[in-house]
């Protein structure tokens, strides 16, 4: 079963320990202030990204969007931080392949560093933050763009992580 609730906490960690209290996360900092560079390469169109525990480097498909290579160097810090033992056994698990955020992986693995990586990029609370802090200009048509803009980060993460919030407060 996945464990969402210390995929959450990971993230949180990390936001306390860099300071980080508003938006945009300055992912490739993060990535570096845990011993990883970023490498954008020629990857394969169905590869996101992967990690490479050994040399200490995150690889993102250097095709993608600025917002897609966030989110990919995310996801993998998710698994450093959650998965590493089981990433040092067997490194093919680091591998991100390209599918839609809403549908649902089988990995757990998988499903907790996508939890880690939205709520790394959104935090709740930087979220909360963001719309009492922009109610004025915020309308149900807009909120995804302006915010998915604001965090930079796709869509996708935002309306993800909307969901995430709504299932919390259930």
């Amino acid at each position: 079963m996945s464990n969402f609730k210390k995929a959450k906490d990971q993230a949180e960690e990390i936001l306390r320990e860099n300071y980080i209290t508003n938006p945009p996360v300055p992912i490739v900092e993060l990535a570096k202030n845990y011993g990883y560079d970023v490498v954008e390469i020629d990857l394969d169109p169905n590869i996101a990204g992967f990690v490479n525990m050994e040399d200490r480097v995150i690889f993102v498909n250097n095709t993608d969007s600025e917002t897609r290579k966030a989110f990919t160097i995310a996801h993998e810090l998710g698994h450093i931080k959650l998965h590493t033992s089981e990433l040092e056994k067997n490194p093919d698990i680091g591998i991100l392949y390209r599918r839609p955020l809403a549908k649902k992986d089988d990995d757990e693995r998988e499903q907790e560093a996508n939890c880690f990586a939205t709520s790394l990029l959104v935090p709740q609370s930087m979220y909360e933050k963001s719309v009492e802090q922009y109610k004025s200009i915020l309308t149900e048509e807009n909120k995804v763009e302006l915010l998915s803009r604001l965090f930079g980060v796709s869509s996708d993460v935002i309306k993800y992580r909307l969901h995430d919030f709504s299932l919390e407060n259930t």
